[in-house]
């Protein structure tokens, strides 16, 4: 039987790809960078340089598959767990764990709507919509699952933002940008670097200035369209974290729907979570 540690570990990515992320929400305060205001003509030549970003997104396939390691750690558990991961935009994703004989033993798959984790070894299946009460006391409000894609190659989903401000940090080589409020009082802070044209981390901040989440993105692939090579969700007290470690493969995939379903053998327990 695997160690328990290994089912925290995968479930850590469940909460992850469906909600945004990983623990409860337990608001800190965003402690003070060392950053100065941005003004003209710096500020316009930045927000062009974020706006071409954004424009290039097209560049990127719609389809990605990649190898990851998924490590959680806490002060009281830890697991680490590789497999292989499917996603498609806007909201589809299909992880599957192996073991080192490479016999699958978790799987999970989500459209963004429903989701399916499966247990191999307990001969078990959870399933139910992502937006239940059980994923909701983990998830702060604002995140989107219905655009799961986006959080996993570190881009921003498509809709329209507005940018509050600009600021940047003492060393000049990366930039805060930061988004006018969501209806529920929240923000995102984003760290842009305007020469690799990529977002380093993506914060989010509530509307009393607490950070909830942080996702930091790191070792990002060369060519049209970079991806992260890393990915570490903090929790919002840093004392848990969830680190994704991504070899992209080649990026001319095409998937359907289709391949995010996964054929649920009827011997297992199917248990709806609500």
């Amino acid at each position: 039987m695997k160690d328990k540690s290994v089912h925290y570990c995968f479930l850590g990515l469940l909460i992850f790809v469906l909600t945004g992320c990983v623990f409860p929400a337990q608001p800190s305060p965003v402690p003070e960078p060392v950053e100065y205001i941005v003004a003209e003509p710096e500020r316009s030549e930045l927000i062009n340089a974020f706006k071409r970003m954004l424009a290039g997104q097209q560049d990127c396939a719609p389809c990605f598959d990649a190898n990851v390691t998924l490590t959680f750690n806490s002060w009281l558990k830890s697991g680490s767990v590789s497999g292989f991961l499917q996603a498609m935009s806007p909201s589809f994703i299909k992880f599957v764990a192996v073991s080192p004989l490479g016999q699958p033993f978790l799987l999970l798959s989500t459209d963004g709507d429903q989701f399916h984790y499966i247990d191999v070894g307990q001969a078990k299946v959870f399933e139910g919509p992502v937006r239940t009460e059980t994923f909701s006391r983990y998830a702060p409000k604002g995140f989107k699952p219905e655009f799961g894609y986006y959080w996993l190659i570190g881009r921003l989903w498509p809709g329209r933002m507005v940018i509050t401000t600009v600021t940047g940090e003492a060393d000049r080589q990366s930039y805060w940008i930061d988004f006018a409020s969501s209806r529920d009082g929240l923000h995102s802070r984003v760290l842009f670097d305007p020469v690799r044209l990529v977002i380093k981390q993506h914060d989010l901040v509530d509307a009393g200035g607490n950070r909830l989440t942080r996702i930091h993105y790191g070792n990002h692939s060369q060519g049209a369209c970079p991806l992260p090579g890393n990915i570490l969700v903090e929790s919002s007290n840093q004392h848990e974290t969830l680190t994704l470690i991504m070899v992209w493969n080649e990026t001319n995939q095409s998937y359907d729907e289709h391949d995010f379903e996964i054929d649920l053998p009827r011997s297992f327990q199917r248990i709806f979570v609500k």
